[in-house]
């Protein structure tokens, strides 16, 4: 939590992908994405859309941390 709180200072913003998370923790998504679950399982966390602005695949979920 403590990394997630300073990525949030340092960027300015509560609005992120797995994919920026996880660049900027040094991390792999699929660990960003079980850290997600747990945070939005104990509402730190919510969906607060999609990016629909990659050219292909999946639209990436937009997570609002809440801390």
């Amino acid at each position: 939590l403590q990394k997630l709180y300073e990525v949030t200072l340092q960027r300015n913003s509560r609005l992120f992908t797995s994919a920026q998370l996880a660049d900027m923790l040094g991390i792999s998504r699929r660990t960003v994405n079980r850290i997600i679950q747990r945070l939005l399982d104990h509402r730190y966390a919510v969906i607060e859309g999609k990016d629909l602005t990659q050219p292909h695949g999946r639209p990436a979920r937009v997570i609002r941390l809440l801390f």
